[in-house]
């Protein structure tokens, strides 16, 4: 579990790989793999820009 909160308090959450994966099956695709790194980005960068707002 992921969690943001920025300091304008936004919120952000992510659990587990992708809704898509069975860990408890299989291990992630190289394609599951870089999507699940974009998705962390993107709301690392939605964090950054909260907290740029001050």
């Amino acid at each position: 579990m992921i969690i943001f909160i920025s300091d304008d308090g936004f919120t952000q959450h992510h659990v587990g790989t992708l809704d898509d994966h069975d860990a408890t099956k299989d291990t992630m695709s190289k394609k599951q793999q870089r999507y699940l790194t974009e998705l962390l980005q993107d709301m690392l960068t939605i964090y950054e820009q909260h907290n740029d707002k001050k």
